[in-house]
This record gives C-alpha cells, sequence and structure tokens, in this order.
C-alpha cells in the first residue's frame, strides 16, 4: 500500500454525532481546509458572529458517512440561520475531532511526546512548538 493510499484511509474517518434523533458525521480536515480555517480565525474582529465562527468550520467538517464533504462557503448562509443549539454542538465536536484550540494542542503535544518514545527518533518531527 502506498502512502498515499494510507493516507486516503486515513483521512476518510468520520466521527458520528446524533443530536435530536438525527446523525451528522464530522471529519477531520484536510491540510488546505486546515490553511483555510486558520487565515479566517486570523481575521476574525469583535464584529464576527458566533454562528459565522460556527458555520465556517462545519463547511469544512461536515461530511456525509463515507466522510465525502458536502458543504461550501456558498452554504454558510444557510448554515447561520439554523438552529443555535444544534450548530454549537457540531461545531464543539468538529472542535475536538480537528484537535483546534488548547485541549487539542495539549492532546497533540501529547501524543508527540508518545510518539518520540516509540518511533526511533522520528517522532521530533512531530513536535508541536
Amino acid at each position: 500500500m502506498t502512502i498515499l493510499e494510507q493516507l486516503s484511509k486515513v483521512s476518510s474517518i468520520v466521527h458520528p454525532i446524533t443530536i435530536n434523533g438525527e446523525t451528522f458525521y464530522i471529519r477531520v480536515m484536510s491540510g488546505i481546509e486546515r490553511e483555510e480555517w486558520e487565515h479566517y480565525v486570523s481575521t476574525l474582529t469583535d464584529t464576527t458572529s458566533r454562528s459565522q465562527t460556527y458555520a465556517q468550520l462545519l463547511v469544512r467538517t461536515l461530511s456525509d458517512a463515507q466522510g465525502n464533504r458536502e458543504l461550501t462557503d456558498a452554504n454558510i448562509e444557510t448554515l447561520i440561520s439554523k438552529n443555535s443549539k444544534a450548530l454549537k454542538e457540531l461545531f464543539d465536536k468538529a472542535f475536538d475531532v480537528n484537535r483546534i484550540g488548547e485541549a487539542g494542542i495539549a492532546a497533540e503535544k501529547k501524543d508527540s511526546v508518545n510518539a518520540q518514545t516509540s518511533d526511533s527518533g522520528l517522532g521530533s518531527l512531530r513536535t508541536l512548538e
């Protein structure tokens, strides 16, 4: 199996979340999607709505059961108009799955330390500073 085939399997992993009896799937963002998200976050202002921020992450992470992205930036306004409680629950799950924020950084650092002790020095390439 090639490295690209291996990465394809990893990227297709989805995490289900059920809200009011409806199952949604959250996927890990691709590298470019993560860069887009981080760029968006770097441009936030005090007037940026929370629902806008939720929608920006969700268009990149909501998927079908196979991990195929179904939304685009064109869906942001529609997402914003949906149930705020559901948006927040989905956002929180996407935040966790994609290891965003302080808790995610702490988990990455912990994984990095574990990897350093188990992969003959390659773990240093994974260290998150």
